[in-house]
């Protein structure tokens, strides 16, 4: 079955949502990292608010795009929806993968080292010397391994809300239902 919009559309559509849904995720980012300052167990029950607001506010905006596609277009499909859903899952993975390879390699290029040496010096006790070099050989690829780390988790979780969405925002067409009425 052919698509009833062009995908120059849906991807017109799916770069303005995923820039937007983008934004918001970082925006997120940017107040847990503000909170990461409030010390003892206020921080930890804000930093929790935060991730709580972010993941939910990120699924009802991804359902609320998916959802003014369909309504701004009626002749929309399952497989329209489907395709934009997957548009935007990418382009606000790109954006949101994107900011966190900026953020490790120039805002706070010390957090990535400062972890790597938290953790180094934890598994010490564990690890053979041989271990310990590899560890630190592997601090330079951190940024590049989290930029595609993110990339992949944010576009699994688009990718998993737009099969949970899309059918029932335009449910998919049956073989048995009748074909429209041409006058």
């Amino acid at each position: 079955m052919a698509s009833s919009i062009s995908n120059k559309t849906i991807w017109s559509d799916a770069a303005l949502y995923g820039l937007v849904l983008g934004i918001v995720t970082i925006g997120f980012s940017l107040l847990h990292t503000l909170a990461a300052k409030v010390s003892g167990i206020a921080g930890g029950f804000l930093g929790t608010g935060l991730w709580i607001l972010k993941f939910a506010g990120c699924i009802l905006l991804f359902r609320y795009f998916l959802q003014r596609f369909a309504k701004n277009r009626p002749e929309a499909e399952y497989e329209d929806t489907k395709t934009l859903g997957l548009a935007v899952a990418l382009t606000s993975a790109l954006i949101v993968a994107a900011y966190g390879l900026a953020d490790a390699l120039y805002i706070h290029p010390e957090a990535m080292q400062e972890a790597m040496d938290a953790a180094m010096a934890s598994y010490s006790s564990m690890l053979t010397s041989d271990q310990m070099d590899m560890m630190g050989n592997m601090t330079g690829s951190m940024p590049v391994i989290s930029f595609f780390t993110m990339l992949i988790y944010c576009f699994l979780f688009g990718l998993v809300l737009t099969f949970i969405f899309a059918p029932k925002i335009t449910p998919k067409k049956s073989i048995f239902d009748e074909p429209d009425a041409q006058q």
